[in-house]
C-alpha cells in the first residue's frame, strides 16, 4: 500500500520547495569562483589563439542564447493547415 499524493511518513521533513542544502552551498561556491575569476578569464581568453577562442565562446553561448527545438516536417505541415 502506498501513500496518497501529498502524504509523507515524515511530517517533520524538509518543507516543499526548499532547496537541497548541499546543492545550494555548492552552487554558491561555484558562483563565487566564477565571479572572482571574470577578469582573469578575459585575460586568458584573449591570450588563446582565435580559433580556440571562437570554440570557447561557442560553448559558452548555450548558457546565454536559447536553443532551437527540432520540428518535424509533418508537424510543420499540419500546423500550417
Amino acid at each position: 500500500m502506498g501513500l496518497k499524493k501529498g502524504q509523507t511518513n515524515n511530517p517533520n521533513g524538509r518543507p516543499a520547495g526548499t532547496k537541497n542544502k548541499v546543492n545550494n552551498e555548492t552552487k554558491n561556491w561555484i558562483k563565487e569562483i566564477v565571479d572572482g575569476s571574470r577578469e582573469q578569464f578575459l585575460i586568458d581568453l584573449k591570450s588563446v589563439d582565435p580559433e580556440k577562442r571562437l570554440l570557447i565562446i561557442e560553448k559558452l553561448m548555450k548558457y546565454v542564447v536559447p536553443s532551437l527545438s527540432a520540428v518535424s516536417v509533418e508537424a510543420q505541415i499540419s500546423a500550417e493547415y
